[in-house]
């Protein structure tokens, strides 16, 4: 932690350039749509600790497959049609779970690489070891055989330290129970990534602008629907802690972020969040939160000219009122009545959340305004891996799990819950138990 302060300690001497962002969001302003197939397979390659020779291509894979089916095929007629079934479009990757790594060479969007840089650091202190024993016949196990050959360790080094330790958690907990259903992970996967996505936001929207503790950020609540119910403007819940308490943090997302880029200049460390600047200098002492101080308010102030943002009456009295004073510029510069252009490119990284992160969980209806909702088959999702490898789990229990993913409900949406999963027959009611609700997961 002594170079978080040191770099704090010499912040006065960086050069104030233009609002940048290169950590901790996945996506930038006028983002096109995420690939969560392509980051599937690059997450399967960590999970597996394994990634592909750069120099294979998928062709030069066909080309090798080809050749072995020629080895041992003594009617060389029907290659052809194998040729087709196995390497037109991704169906060899929907074999077996290992096929995947073929694709992680492929080009993707920047939005895409970005959600891979960030997942990178969700890995940092856990390296599951995934092994799969695919290949249901004798020409998948040649190729599975073949593709062993052309493996490598994973290269998984962070640029950046996670910012919300406790979705990475999960994120990696849950992937790795859906490794040990290798269907189920063909199939889910992506929108394993996609849900993840969106919590990792939403999450990180409502951490924002809690980091002066120096304390890891924790679930806070967000109140969703199910799409299948009605938003009453009387769902308080619905309404107050819902998108309209996410709308506000999210615009400052953007700004605090680039803010923060200044700390993170140093590429000699890995970038890190604002809440651990804040414990750097809540664990050091006198002297050091002194020259701390003494640099952020002389930053502040060139900073503060730069922009042209009206002086404040008094000083901050402390290293972490400074920060907090820094971080507010750096807010406040983006206001319209400050400089409308700005503005404009807050508003445009709002416009991305909503249109790409948020698409599958944001609806407007009508007098109850945008609501948070959540479509059956992400309910499905969410439950199999908040159950994992468990039986069944309570009905409490399971509401407890899914805030710990970001997702709240509201007396309603768990009434509509339990009927929903009594449709899918995945519930069980205990009379002996105080008519206690179980619910089983569904692969």
């Amino acid at each position: 932690m002594e170079h978080l302060v040191d770099r704090l300690s010499n912040v006065d001497a960086e050069k104030i350039g233009s609002n940048k962002l290169t950590a901790y969001l996945p996506y930038r302003k006028g983002a096109k749509e995420f690939d969560f197939e392509s980051v599937a397979c690059v997450v399967l390659s960590w999970l597996m600790g394994k990634q592909v020779k750069r120099n294979l291509s998928m062709d030069a894979f066909e080309a090798k497959c080809s050749e072995y089916l020629e080895d041992r095929l003594s009617d060389t007629s029907i290659i052809e049609d194998l040729r087709k079934m196995y390497f037109s479009g991704d169906a060899l990757s929907r074999t077996a779970p290992e096929f995947m790594l073929l694709r992680t060479h492929a080009k993707t969007n920047a939005s895409t690489k970005h959600l891979v840089e960030l997942l990178k650091s969700f890995f940092d202190k856990s390296l599951p070891s995934v092994e799969f024993e695919s290949g249901t016949n004798f020409l998948e196990k040649g190729f599975l055989d073949l593709l062993k050959n052309e493996l490598r360790e994973a290269d998984i080094a962070a640029a950046e330290e996670c910012y919300l330790p406790f979705v990475a958690e999960k994120f990696v907990r849950d992937v790795t129970f859906l490794a040990g259903h290798s269907e189920y992970l063909l199939e889910q996967l992506p929108s394993c990534i996609e849900l993840y996505n969106f919590i990792y936001c939403t999450q990180l929207g409502l951490n924002i602008r809690n980091w002066t503790s120096g304390s890891p950020p924790s679930s806070k609540p967000l109140y969703f629907i199910l799409d299948t119910e009605k938003a009453s403007s009387e769902r308080v819940h619905v309404t107050k802690e819902g998108y309209r308490s996410l709308a506000g943090p999210m615009a400052d997302v953007f700004p605090i972020l680039s803010m923060l880029e200044y700390f993170n200049s140093d590429t000699d460390y890995p970038k890190a969040p604002l809440w651990s600047y804040a414990k750097a200098v809540h664990d050091s002492d006198d002297s050091n939160r002194a020259r701390v101080h003494k640099s952020l308010v002389e930053f502040s102030e060139q900073f503060r000219l730069d922009r042209k943002l009206p002086a404040v009456p008094a000083a901050p009295i402390d290293a972490i009122e400074a920060m907090k004073h820094l971080m507010s510029l750096g807010v406040k510069q983006f206001a319209k009545t400050v400089n409308e252009g700005r503005h404009r490119v807050q508003q445009q990284y709002m416009e991305v959340f909503d249109k790409e992160v948020a698409r599958n969980f944001l609806q407007s209806r009508g007098r109850a305004g945008r609501v948070l909702v959540i479509n059956q088959d992400f309910v499905l999702l969410l439950t199999n891996l908040a159950i994992g490898d468990r039986p069944s789990v309570r009905f409490q229990e399971l509401l407890r799990a899914f805030k710990e993913r970001g997702f709240y409900f509201d007396k309603g949406s768990q009434q509509a819950l339990i009927s929903f999963y009594e449709r899918v027959g995945n519930v069980d009611r205990m009379s002996d138990s105080g008519d206690a609700v179980y619910v089983r997961n569904t692969i």
